[in-house]
Order: structure tokens, then C-alpha cells, then sequence
């Protein structure tokens, strides 16, 4: 029997994991991110999936209930270890503690109107800074496609700015599912409607990469 693979995105990478069809049935998100680990030597609990916009946050949960089925297509986010330096030596500041930081600042801002200002923000940020930037980088992409005379310096900028625009996407997506808007209708929603564009125009941006290849 053929096996059942889910494509993973991974900065400006891909790769495929496989599952067998009976391992896929009762396949959870820490399995994935198992798999994904042998790939990418991430630590699973550094580890973010996205799945049709949505942050796959339940470990336990079959893939199945995120939507994922054989052949879709799942995005991998995961921090770079971060280190400081101590009189002893390094040691390590985890994503666990930066998450629990991050979220803990977020909880004490207080009240829907501080997190819808934030939210405001990053809306802000979306329409009026990186929906420009990503229109002019389509525009790039394809007057050099059209040169009959390519600069392989130019083509490795341009390779490498879509891979820039990405990662600020992405920083943008892990900002907006640290917002804690859990009995805020409206910021929820707005919430939603941030995660949806943020993964829409990752889904941009990688097609207009894809066009370099």
C-alpha cells in the first residue's frame, strides 16, 4: 500500500513525511512533529504547525481534526535556539520561557480595547507595509524573469528576500497566536481575520519564490 505523506513547509524548504495508511488513521500531532525532528533536528517543543491557517496547539490531537488528510500541506515554524551569555557559560534560553514571557505580557496589558489596539497593529503592519512590499517583490520576480540577460547575483537577492518576507510573516503569526483574547468576541475574531491574512500571503510570497525556480 502506498504511504499516506504530508508536505511540510519549512522556511524555504520542503520535504515530505510519510505515514503507512494504518499509521496515518491514528496519527497525532506529536507524531508529526517526531517526524518533522528527524528533518530538522528542532526540538518538538520548540516546534509550531500550521494547518489551513490554524496553529496545530493540541499534541494529541489527530491530524484528522486540523483538517490534515494525505497530500496537504502543513507549515513548520520553529525558534533558533537562542543563548546568553553567562560568567559560567551559556545556557539556554528555551522557547518554553520565552513563550510563557511573551504570553504572561500579553494577559496583564488588560481588557479587550488594549488587545484590539494590538491587534490594530498588526493589521496595520499586514495592509500598509508587508501587501506592499510583497506587490513590489511580484514585480521584481517577474521583470527579471523577463530579461533575457539574468544576473545570478540578482536571482540569489531575490531568493533570499522571499525567504526574508516569510520569516516576517511567520514572526507575525507566532505574535498573533500569543494574543490571549479567550473572552473577547470581537478581538477574537479580529484574531482570526490577522492568522487568515498572514497565512494567505505566506501562500503569496510562496508562489512568487516558486516562480525563481
Amino acid at each position: 500500500m502506498a504511504p499516506s505523506t504530508v508536505e511540510v513547509k519549512w522556511a524555504s524548504r520542503r520535504f515530505p513525511v510519510e505515514f503507512s495508511q494504518d499509521e496515518f488513521q491514528h496519527a497525532t500531532v506529536a507524531d508529526l512533529k517526531r517526524k518533522c525532528e528527524q528533518v530538522t533536528d528542532i526540538d518538538p517543543s520548540t516546534m509550531k504547525l500550521l494547518a489551513y491557517g490554524a496553529v496545530m496547539k493540541d499534541d494529541n490531537a489527530l491530524l484528522g481534526i486540523y483538517g490534515v488528510r494525505p497530500g496537504s500541506t502543513v507549515r513548520l515554524m520553529g525558534l533558533v535556539k537562542v543563548f546568553k551569555k553567562e560568567k559560567e557559560g551559556f545556557s539556554r534560553l528555551s522557547y518554553v520561557q520565552f513563550k510563557k514571557k511573551r504570553d504572561q505580557g500579553h494577559q496583564t496589558q488588560g481588557g479587550e480595547k488594549a488587545v484590539l489596539s494590538k491587534l490594530e497593529g498588526i493589521h496595520t503592519k499586514l495592509s500598509k507595509e508587508l501587501v506592499p512590499d510583497i506587490s513590489d517583490y511580484e514585480h521584481k520576480v517577474k521583470s527579471y524573469l523577463s530579461d533575457p540577460h539574468r544576473d545570478s547575483k540578482q536571482h540569489r537577492k531575490l531568493a533570499d528576500y522571499g525567504v526574508y518576507l516569510g520569516e516576517q510573516l511567520m514572526k507575525i503569526l507566532f505574535e498573533l497566536d500569543g494574543i490571549v483574547c479567550t473572552d473577547f468576541d470581537t478581538a477574537r475574531q479580529e484574531r482570526k481575520r490577522g492568522v487568515n491574512t498572514a497565512q494567505a500571503l505566506l501562500d503569496r510570497v510562496d508562489q512568487i519564490k516558486e516562480l525563481l525556480l
